[in-house]
């Protein structure tokens, strides 16, 4: 075997000396014929049958593989598709798709990102005279859009990388789950346009209130489809990561970044026409909604430390049989300069104590975030004995009081310490490494799998072992231009800051 057999391979036959020849091997994964180096087998991902082919060989694999790719997509999951078809409209539709995918594809992905702030997600909440209707149609036409352009976003990428990582099992099956996702919602359009022609995305509009709740299915069979992937997508990522193909970090930073994006796209037009739906366009005007859409205008933040620390302590009694204790301060600055300050512990119910911290923000972001923190502090204070509290300080400014017209730029400032004993130099280095955890799932035994639970904003939330929680934590702040760092002294314990921006308050009344 020549020395430079895993580098020729890998590079996707960059050399092209047509003399040379290499091992291959098929692998068979339910119904999917792939092609796998056999420098990237870690494990028995099926049958192996060892073929030769040579480098010319092995580039025409690489396109045929692509297009039978696709073919098998659409036709695995035809059968399933939730819009009832007749067979002469099936088959009319699914040609519409067939002959649009890859100009759509390279259309879409050529689009800007779409630039979701926390204003943007807001914009409805400030006009003088609403309509529902046109209110829902306008975020359903923006909605389609940019899911569009997110997902054709992706697969551009994914098609980028290089082929050998593509054929990786569970990379395949992110890919696979873009592709069906592309699918379900070129199917729904097909379906609205309602002709034989090519698919027109550039004119494509909602035009009823039918149509909308017929998208409001498809956003959420997208989601379905995406739902709790990020153990795969990890697994993926750790069997091709020695192998040094690409820079790994990034393309996750930006997967992670866009994935959150598409979720919270589709998550807010669902939530915002169930809120609008009972609703007349008086009550709208008269500011009933507490909520826009998935942003609380007014989000209790005690109450969803209270809960972050109860899941969390619920973590920690089933693996350590303990639990933490946590203190909270918190200071409120008026618009007059004046401070109110307030210390208490949360899992006591304590009578006449005022301590509300309000802040316009994403319910399921700050939560995702608090667990994960949390849950490193507990271990840390629970591994190394320590019977000190975490202690959780919170800034904001009082928004609420604000006179007309005045603007304010809302934030919020969270300190989380612990003295569990710090961070040691070598693991602070990698602390936003992807894959990178201090966390022995072998010694923990059958506990790991019973930490293994359900959060409340859908998402997966491990008390340790996958290392993603801090990366993507890091993601879920930045989104909105936050921040998020961590100080540690090795023998003392650390600190963690988070910063939140939130929306202009102007937007809130």
């Amino acid at each position: 075997m020549p020395a430079d057999y895993d580098s020729f391979l890998l590079a996707q036959g960059l050399r092209t000396n047509k003399s040379d020849i290499w091992h291959i091997y098929i692998f068979r994964s339910g119904a999917t014929m792939s092609l796998h180096a056999r420098s990237c087998v870690s494990g028995v991902f099926g049958r192996r049958i060892p073929i030769l082919v040579s480098i010319r060989s092995g580039l025409r694999l690489r396109q045929q593989h692509h297009q039978q790719y696709i073919r098998h997509t659409w036709k695995r999951h035809n059968s399933s598709s939730h819009i009832p078809l007749s067979s002469h409209e099936d088959i009319t539709r699914q040609h519409q798709i067939r002959s649009s995918l890859e100009s759509i594809i390279y259309e879409s992905s050529n689009k800007p990102l779409p630039e979701i702030s926390l204003n943007d997600l807001l914009k409805f909440n400030t006009a003088t005279k609403h309509n529902k209707e046109l209110m829902i149609l306008q975020n359903a036409n923006e909605t389609v859009m940019d899911m569009l352009t997110l997902i054709a976003t992706r697969l551009k990428v994914f098609r980028q990388l290089p082929y050998i990582v593509v054929l990786n099992p569970n990379i395949a099956e992110i890919y696979d789950a873009y592709l069906e996702t592309l699918k379900v919602l070129l199917e729904f359009v097909a379906s609205v346009q309602g002709d034989d022609s090519k698919l027109q995305l550039d004119s494509f509009k909602l035009s009823s209130l039918e149509q909308n709740e017929r998208l409001i299915g498809v956003l959420q069979k997208s989601i379905d489809i995406h739902t709790d992937n990020l153990t795969v997508l990890s697994k993926g990522f750790e069997e091709i990561a020695p192998l040094n193909l690409f820079n790994g970090a990034e393309f996750l930073d930006n997967h992670l970044k866009e994935r959150i994006m598409m979720r919270l796209v589709a998550n807010h037009h669902m939530s915002l026409s169930a809120q609008l739906a009972p609703l007349s366009n008086s009550d709208i005007d008269s500011g009933a909604l507490r909520s826009i859409g998935v942003v609380d205008k007014k989000l209790d933040v005690m109450q969803v430390i209270r809960e972050s620390i109860d899941f969390v302590n619920g973590m920690c009694l089933l693996k350590y049989d303990e639990r933490v204790k946590v203190q909270v301060e918190t200071f409120i600055i008026k618009s007059d300069g004046t401070t109110t300050f307030t210390k208490y512990e949360p899992q006591l119910n304590v009578d006449g104590i005022d301590a509300e911290v309000f802040f316009p923000f994403i319910p399921s972001h700050l939560e995702y975030v608090l667990n994960e923190v949390f849950k490193n502090s507990a271990r840390a204070l629970i591994e190394s004995q320590s019977l000190a509290p975490i202690q959780i300080t919170l800034v904001a400014k009082d928004y609420q009081n604000l006179k007309e017209n005045e603007h304010l730029d809302t934030v919020l400032e969270i300190r989380i310490s612990d003295k569990g004993g710090g961070i040691p130099p070598e693991a602070m280095e990698r602390l936003f490494e992807y894959s990178f955890t201090t966390f022995d799932s072998e010694e923990a035994g059958d506990s790991y799998k019973t930490l293994n639970n359900i959060g409340g904003n859908g998402a997966v939330n491990i008390i340790a072992g996958m290392g993603y929680g801090l990366p993507l934590s890091r993601i879920y702040v930045e989104l909105f231009g936050g921040d998020l760092d961590v100080q540690t002294i090795y023998g003392h314990g650390t600190d963690v800051y988070i910063r939140l921006r939130g929306p202009d308050a102007s937007l809130l009344k």
